[in-house]
């Protein structure tokens, strides 16, 4: 639903989401991932200020988001080639025959 408020935990800090065609589940799954990002960071640098953790927690997430549209778009790029080579392959003996 549009507008609606849903109330989550992140790192130790409420706050309330705004849904936007979103289940509660689906928004605390989001906050729990961002959250455990952000203990990651904290274990490996030392750094305690969350306003910091947070922000390096989204860089690492976009990293994350950039690497996977590139893997898909490398995968798509070679299922298009596959195929490509199919229809020539089914041409030909479609031509054989």
């Amino acid at each position: 639903m549009i507008g609606e408020k849903i109330p989550v935990q992140i790192y130790n800090r409420s706050v309330e989401i705004d849904a936007e065609g979103l289940t509660p589940l689906e928004v605390n799954a989001l906050a729990n991932y961002v959250t455990e990002k952000m203990k990651e960071i904290e274990a490996q640098t030392k750094i305690v200020d969350s306003g910091k953790l947070a922000m390096l927690a989204a860089i690492n997430i976009a990293d994350e988001l950039f690497n996977l549209k590139k893997q898909k778009e490398t995968y798509s790029h070679l299922d298009e080639k596959k195929l490509e080579e199919f229809l020539n392959t089914l041409q030909s003996a479609l031509k054989e025959a």
